[in-house]
């Protein structure tokens, strides 16, 4: 049976043009879309407020033309072309009408800043009407990376009225509070979402106040006081008591979080020598390989924040390149079987259990539940690991120093 993509393509856009004009983009679930993210980060929140810039209100847009005035944006956008997306090509948040196009860049959590982010999103949108929002908690948080977005293209972007660092203390509390007055009674699951909302970001901010500035420098002292990058991983991982009770904690620690993760990688690029590597959005190492000709995305996760709270390295299925873009079905299978070249001594494995492999003293790669991964004892042994699986497949005839 043929598939009539012209049609399904039709469907598409009619069910399109029904959603944007129905109630269905006042329905708004903010527990399905925290539950939705493998992390409490930027996501999350990127979701969310995309939800809520597609919201109507009493008029259609009338809460993106409420967001534009918060964050004291002077752009007007044919609202009737106007289409808004979420972690599209990377980009947390984008809204555009065909000839202008907005960036919000979301950085909620203290996320890292990538090498070239925001130079790299404006390259793709390939448009000389850009705008840029970078989207932080406080009022006191920094300005992009000058790796991020140099000075220079920054200046130009704010002499233009096209760049804005706006928070969430003051221009979404702000929006939020205005959307809440412009909504009425009867749409009980929007304004209740907008109420959760605003009261979950007001709860971000009491803590604050609560600890004085000796304390907050004694503790941040406490963590920058560490020498050895293990330990301070370490340090970072037993923290839990003192998040549970200070509130002001977690912006330390998400500050600290982003020091570490800078100063690891400079330190994992120096010891493997792999040169194309950065910080992604989740605080894990990305990489790139080299099989086949095709720059591979690995991933190092040296805090062990996810898949079960230990320190790995690998792929996740499907395969894509290290500027994620897809690979072919058939390039993928050549690519999937050279990196299945193991170093002497290491087997490979169907099933995926730590315990196993702490057993056979970290011999083995599984290859399970869509990753092909390796477990590691510690961030020592992973890095010395990584380089040792480097050798392996740089012996296939590769050049993996990542230029």
């Amino acid at each position: 049976m043929s598939v009539n993509w012209l049609k399904i393509k039709s469907m598409l856009k009619n069910f399109n043009e029904f959603y944007w004009n129905s109630e269905m983009v006042n329905n708004i679930s903010l527990i399905n879309d925290l539950r939705l993210s493998t992390n409490i980060h930027e996501t999350a929140h990127s979701r969310i407020l995309y939800k809520l810039l597609c919201a109507h209100g009493k008029e259609k847009h009338q809460f993106l033309k409420m967001f534009l005035e918060s964050v004291g944006l002077d752009i007007e956008l044919d609202i009737n072309k106007v289409e808004i997306k979420v972690e599209s090509e990377h980009i947390d948040v984008l809204i555009y009408d065909g000839v202008k196009y907005i960036i919000v860049e979301n950085k909620v959590n203290h996320a890292c800043d990538q090498d070239r982010q925001l130079v790299r999103y404006i390259d793709s949108l390939n448009s000389k009407d850009i705008y840029v929002l970078y989207l932080v908690r406080s009022d006191n948080d920094k300005d992009p990376s000058e790796n991020s977005l140099p000075a220079e293209i920054r200046q130009e972007l704010v002499k233009d009225g096209k760049y804005k660092k706006i928070s969430y203390q003051t221009h979404i509390l702000d929006w939020l509070r205005k959307c809440e007055k412009e909504t009425n009674n009867e749409n009980v699951i929007l304004k209740s979402a907008l109420v959760q909302y605003c009261n979950y970001i007001e709860e971000l901010f009491k803590g604050i106040e609560i600890m004085n500035d000796t304390d907050a420098n004694n503790i941040k002292n406490i963590f920058w006081g560490q020498t050895d990058l293990n330990d301070s991983v370490t340090l970072f991982n037993n923290t839990n008591e003192l998040q549970s009770k200070i509130k002001c904690a977690y912006e330390i620690l998400d500050e600290y979080k982003c020091f570490l993760c800078t100063k690891f990688l400079e330190e994992f690029i120096e010891q493997t020598g792999i040169n194309e590597a950065r910080i992604n959005s989740s605080y894990e190492i990305e990489f790139g390989l080299e099989i086949s000709n095709v720059k591979i995305k690995f991933i190092y996760d040296f805090l062990n924040l996810k898949h079960y709270g230990y320190i790995w390295f690998g792929v996740k299925y499907p395969l894509t390149t290290y500027d994620g873009e897809s690979i072919n079905s058939f390039l993928s299978i050549d690519i999937d079987g050279k990196m299945k070249s193991l170093p002497e001594g290491y087997e490979l494995e169907d099933f995926d259990n730590y315990e196993t492999c702490a057993n056979k003293e970290f011999k083995s790669f599984y290859c399970a539940k869509g990753y092909f991964c390796k477990y590691c004892k510690d961030n020592k042994t992973a890095v010395e690991e990584i380089k040792k699986y480097k050798e392996k497949i740089k012996s296939l005839g590769t050049n993996n120093n990542g230029c």
